[in-house]
């Protein structure tokens, strides 16, 4: 069943991706071509390329995700999809193409600016997703760190070099490894 679920979100990631790319690359392609953006799509061609590394990072991170955050993420992810292939067919409308007629150019240009309430609320609902992503990269993040730590100082604290040496001190087990007895207390020895 994780696996199920592992694989829906990330054929919903791959298809975000896909769009986003594509939206990013239309929007380059108006950039280069008139060496600006209408102030409508400005902000979100900046930002779109960091929520499509966002979604990147997250795509490699289900496998140590839990099968409750999988499925937290797939409405998540779906709604992205919805706003990303809504700015593309707004791009599509208010944007012209390569083809496009000087005539349609002009209309297009004017079009655009009908469109810039829409494209910032676009902008604003991938904006909190992408919050929300990155909130929940940071908190699993931290707290896998500080589980590997808590992991490793109680291994220290079990296997320190001190607590080995001085459980097996004199043992049989000790004399089998050929390892010589310090002569030094072990406790004198200065630690690096």
């Amino acid at each position: 069943m994780a696996e199920l679920a592992t694989l829906q979100v990330a054929a919903s990631i791959i298809q975000v991706i896909d769009v986003g790319v594509r939206v990013i690359a239309r929007l380059k392609a108006y950039h280069d071509k008139t060496n600006g953006l209408p102030v409508a799509f400005k902000h979100i061609s900046k930002k779109l390329p960091i929520f499509i590394h966002a979604l990147e990072q997250t795509k490699s991170a289900l496998d140590v995700m839990t099968d409750s955050a999988r499925k937290a993420f797939l409405p998540a992810i779906e709604e992205c999809f919805e706003q990303i292939k809504r700015l593309e067919t707004t791009i599509d409308a208010a944007l012209p193409k390569v083809g496009d007629t000087g005539r349609m150019r002009s209309w297009k240009a004017i079009v655009s600016i009908k469109y810039e309430s829409e494209v910032k609320e676009m902008d604003r609902v991938i904006q909190e997703y992408m919050g929300v992503m990155t909130q929940h990269h940071v908190s699993s993040l931290a707290t896998r760190n500080l589980t590997s730590k808590h992991i490793m100082n109680s291994r220290l604290h079990v296997c320190s070099w001190e607590t080995d040496m001085l459980q097996v001190r004199g043992h049989h087990l000790y004399q089998s490894q050929h390892v010589p007895i310090p002569e030094t207390p072990i406790s004198s020895i200065e630690r690096p």
